[in-house]
């Protein structure tokens, strides 16, 4: 995330006049941009996560479970739960990918009752269908 520029509110609150609506305004517009930059940060280190698990290596696999658990825990806490899923869901994937069945199977289990019960059902029927191809390879 970009930070803002020391003094920009100020300077865009003296030049509309000094008035307590604009001030706000500026505020306002700051911390939207703000949680969009952050937002495409947390997807950004999502996509970034899965590309270094398709690695293999497990120095790689443990810093993308790493960057990923950081992404679920700040991006909840920044109430971007659709985000704080989709890492799960990552997480989830690659621990099945890497091999760690019973942990992927659980976190997924998990993930899919959340999200049904979040109504995010997209990332619920993914879970499941993770779920579900796993099971398969497990049975052949």
């Amino acid at each position: 995330a970009r930070p803002l520029e020391p003094g920009c509110c100020a300077r865009g609150l003296c030049r509309a006049g000094g008035r307590a609506g604009t001030l706000r305004d500026l505020l306002r517009g700051a911390i939207a941009r703000f949680e969009i930059d952050q937002e495409l940060e947390f997807t950004a280190t999502i996509i970034a996560a899965r590309i270094q698990a398709a690695s293999g290596n497990g120095q790689d696999l443990r810093e993308s479970k790493r960057w990923l658990g950081r992404v679920v825990k700040n991006a909840g806490a920044a109430t971007f739960e659709d985000v704080a899923f989709a890492a799960r869901l990552a997480l989830g994937e690659i621990e099945l990918s890497s091999g760690n069945l019973a942990e992927g199977r659980a976190r997924l289990q998990a993930l899919e009752r959340d999200c049904a019960n979040a109504g995010v059902l997209l990332i619920a029927r993914r879970a499941a269908s993770d779920l579900q191809t796993s099971s398969n390879r497990a049975a052949n």
